[in-house]
């Protein structure tokens, strides 16, 4: 969660879409906020009359309630290909976040009891299959994000 307090550093607005419902949401928010993770907003499928990933209006609704101007302006961050896929259709930046994600298939501890050489080759398997879902940036971990965030900054002001 040092992640989420560095983004916030940066003056940063969090914003969630996730495919559980809203009756859910409202058990798993609070158990996430006492660890740290309290997005600013967070939209079910139930906010888009049932049009959930790998539709946009997700995260269209995301950038209307923080009152954000344009798409380019959001890093869209997941561990699916559907994350990615929903991030492109809205016009995101696209990031793919490998350890502990959906797309690695391993637990925590299962990639870890992987040798560095089994580490090396499924991490660039799960990473050609981010890019091919669409992502622009694959990361190994969230703990990454911030640093990718300022470095797509830099890009940015120098074009």
């Amino acid at each position: 969660i040092d992640t989420v307090s560095s983004l916030r550093e940066m003056g940063l607005k969090i914003g969630s879409t996730t495919g559980y419902t809203a009756e859910m949401m409202d058990v798993v928010t609070p158990l996430v906020a006492k660890k740290g993770y309290a997005p600013d907003c967070i939209i079910t499928p139930d906010h888009v009359n049932g049009r959930g990933r790998p539709y946009p209006y997700m995260l269209w609704e995301n950038i209307e309630r923080m009152g954000l101007l344009t798409a380019d302006q959001v890093v869209k961050v997941g561990d699916t290909k559907a994350d990615m896929e929903e991030g492109k259709n809205a016009g995101c930046i696209c990031v793919g976040v490998m350890e502990g994600s959906s797309m690695m298939g391993l637990s925590l501890q299962e990639y870890k009891e992987l040798s560095k050489e089994e580490r090396s080759m499924h991490s660039k398997t799960v990473k050609r299959s981010f890019i091919s879902a669409g992502a622009d940036y694959v990361i190994r971990d969230i703990s990454r994000l911030p640093e990718l965030i300022q470095a797509i900054e830099r890009e940015k002001e120098a074009v």
